[in-house]
């Protein structure tokens, strides 16, 4: 059996099994690209004629670039991908410019590094694509550690490469955002911008031509963001308001009172991201609402197989058994620095919705995983 005949063959026999338990499938994507599943061995071949002699005083060919380096399944780099399915396509009329040769070197290098740093996580994992038609278009999926609000969520983020690189930062834009509408965090916004100083989109140490890479980029997002326990660190009114709490000379009753206020607000916070998690990067990323790309499905697939059951689903019935408590405002609390965290949705959350909605998209993540365990252990898939 080919391979795009066993890819459709195994995306149309999930399909079959959602609809029979129930759930949707109209954006289940017929997948073709990813080697995750194990693939039939190729039929033999002659050996090829042996290549011509090179003409005299031929320049030897440059080294082959390290596009598809050989990695563990946490990390790897692939060139099968074309550009016009990148956010940044279209956007940069330099794409189809031959690249300088130090950008070039520099990218280079860069692999190399992403391989040697990126391989050695025990607790995430990254998967990263590249275009097959310019170096300086990238994919990556960020899976976040444990004791997170975002662990076993998929997140999707595309990037673009000046063509003086590195002497401009890279672009990044997060995809997973629910069509635009959640703010997974304070620094990923629902319009997809990413607010990180190396990338010139906050406050702080910016770029170094010399010293920043692709590395460090990637590592902050997944450990500076999406690492956190408390992502409502990750907005400065807040953290300015614990401030104001210290030096504005309540009583001790008082502070007391607002400091209970901030811890409550942040459990609202997490719980909120954590259902989000659930139902936006988890369900939504083998039901297809959100917009991922198809060259990620089948990684998808395979780590739900292998991780759901005895890691991501206790750990989503413990967070389903935390306690939350709606905060309630007062008269000290100041508006100028808390109204948008005031009109967000998510403070809203009750310890009764939050328990019955957790248990909800649990059960149903649960059904999705034993669709996809049945299909990838099915006989004939394999």
């Amino acid at each position: 059996m080919q391979r795009s005949q066993l890819e459709k063959k195994t995306v149309e026999k999930l399909k079959i099994l959602l609809r029979q338990r129930g759930l949707p499938v109209s954006g289940v994507k017929a997948v073709l690209i990813q080697r995750l599943l194990a693939a039939p061995p190729p039929p033999p071949m002659a050996l090829p004629p042996p290549p011509p002699p090179p003409p005299p005083m031929a320049l030897p060919p440059p080294p082959p670039l390290p596009m598809a380096l050989p990695l563990s399944p946490e990390f790897e780099v692939v060139n099968q991908i074309p550009s016009f399915n990148y956010h940044y396509y279209g956007m940069d009329p330099w794409l189809q410019d031959a690249l300088l040769p130090r950008t070039m070197n520099r990218i280079v290098k860069d692999l190399k590094n992403l391989k040697d740093v990126l391989s050695s996580l025990t607790d995430a994992q990254v998967l990263i694509f590249v275009s097959e038609e310019s170096l300086l278009l990238w994919k990556f999926m960020l899976v976040p550690p444990s004791d997170t609000p975002y662990y076993g969520g998929m997140f999707e983020f595309h990037m673009i490469l000046p063509p003086n690189y590195p002497t401009q930062p890279p672009k990044v834009h997060l995809m997973t955002t629910g069509q635009n509408t959640i703010r997974f965090n304070p620094n990923l916004y629902a319009d997809g911008k990413v607010c990180l100083s190396l990338l010139g989109t906050w406050q702080g140490p910016g770029w170094d031509p010399m010293q920043s890479n692709l590395s460090q980029v990637i590592l902050a997002i997944l450990g500076q963001i999406m690492g956190t326990k408390d992502p409502l660190s990750n907005e400065p009114y807040f953290d300015g308001y614990e401030q104001k709490i210290r030096v504005k000379g309540f009583s001790e009753s008082k502070r007391l009172m607002l400091y209970e206020w901030i811890k409550n607000a942040r459990q609202n916070y997490t719980a909120y991201l954590r259902i989000q998690t659930l139902v936006t990067t988890m369900i939504g990323s083998v039901l297809g609402k959100n917009s991922y790309s198809t060259e990620f499905y089948f990684f998808i697939l395979h780590y739900y197989m292998k991780n759901f059951k005895e890691k991501i689903f206790p750990d989503l019935i413990r967070w389903s058994l935390k306690q939350i408590t709606l905060p309630v405002f007062n008269g000290e609390i100041d508006w100028s620095i808390l109204g948008q965290i005031k009109n967000a949705y998510w403070w809203q959350i009750t310890r009764s919705n939050y328990e019955r909605n957790m248990q909800k998209y649990i059960h149903k993540m649960d059904k999705i995983v034993d669709c996809i365990i049945l299909v990838l252990t099915s006989n004939s898939v394999h």
